[in-house]
């Protein structure tokens, strides 16, 4: 109960430093293909309570990549974890990584209930919901892909989705290899 407790305080506190404007970044050569398996293994409880497969591709030879790690892998499991969520029971997700010239590329798409037109413009809004509850009644603050943006935006990155309704959604992430980062910085303001 005290770690669940831990996260959630860490979680507003994350939300509370986005919304001001600043975030810290703590850049690192990064190993991606580690961090989605570590990531993965992380979900897996949750994908196979509904019977979800996570089928996990990625290129053998991909670049290490110049980000936040932690903040990296909060971007993975916010997707990932939506993805589940919003998938129907005993279907499959798959998450493709590859490098793209000066950029990796990384997609999560779902066989879920797919955006609504009515809310694709402003899904990445805070409180924005595609749907106010996942497929097992699961429920969602919309605040997760507000964060996403906030993070891969901060890394000089681009987040961007396909979705069609009854069929399901795929975001696909961009991040430059080598993201470009004022390195002794602690703080760096987000632009509003």
């Amino acid at each position: 109960m005290t770690n669940i407790m831990v996260q959630l305080i860490d979680d507003l506190l994350n939300v509370s430093n986005i919304e001001s404007g600043i975030m810290s970044l703590h850049m690192a050569d990064t190993n991606l293909m580690t961090l989605f398996s570590n990531s993965l293994d992380l979900l897996k409880v949750i994908a196979d309570k509904k019977g979800i497969e996570l089928v996990y591709e990625h290129d053998p030879k991909l670049p290490n990549v110049y980000c936040d790690p932690l903040k990296t892998m909060e971007v993975i499991l916010n997707l990932v974890s939506n993805a589940i969520k919003f998938s129907k029971p005993e279907s499959t997700v798959q998450i493709r990584l590859k490098s793209a010239g000066d950029d990796v590329i990384f997609s999560v798409k779902d066989e879920g209930l797919g955006i609504p037109d009515h809310v694709r413009e402003n899904l990445f809004q805070p409180f924005s919901k595609g749907s106010k509850k996942g497929t097992a009644g699961e429920p969602c603050t919309g605040l997760g892909l507000w964060i996403v943006k906030k993070i891969v935006t901060e890394h000089g990155g681009k987040v961007w989705f396909e979705s069609e309704e009854g069929i399901g959604t795929t975001f696909f992430v961009s991040l430059p290899i080598n993201a470009i980062v004022e390195e002794n910085a602690s703080k760096i303001l987000l632009s509003h």
